[in-house]
């Protein structure tokens, strides 16, 4: 019997959900959180006025200033994009950094991303753009 996880199969697997993590950037809006609107005006208030007021009692400039600049420049698809790809690149950095001995291979951690990426909750929150997602 063959072994049904094959690093081609896991490529695969692991690309059919950057592909639809990615449609889903270019179709979903802003979301559900409201509080991304907030962010996009601490952009534009600092863009037209040059003040800086946060979006709510504990603001995160980063998240504020970077959504603001790519939802105002350019919509809600590339806020949303950099976001899921802001995930992705930090699974494979959490993964590195807790692999202290070196000894894991490409197979594991194509197996630790997509266990992550089949997880509904960290896979449709970061495909919105939300501050906490660009925390990480």
């Amino acid at each position: 019997m063959q072994n049904p996880l094959t690093k081609n199969n896991l490529n695969l697997i692991l690309l059919l959900f950057i592909a639809l993590g990615v449609y889903l950037s270019f179709i979903g809006g802003y979301g559900s959180d409201e509080d991304t609107l907030a962010m996009i005006y601490v952009f534009q208030r600092i863009f037209y006025e040059g003040t800086f007021a946060s979006s709510r009692f504990t603001g995160y400039p980063v998240a504020e200033i970077g959504i603001g600049f790519l939802s105002h420049f350019f919509g809600s698809w590339a806020a949303n994009l950099v976001t899921f790809l802001f995930l992705v690149v930090s699974l494979y950095l959490f993964y590195v950094s807790l692999d202290l001995d070196k000894k894991s291979n490409k197979k594991e951690l194509l197996i630790f991303i997509i266990i992550c990426l089949s997880n509904p909750i960290l896979y449709f929150d970061n495909i919105e753009p939300m501050d906490y997602s660009w925390a990480l």
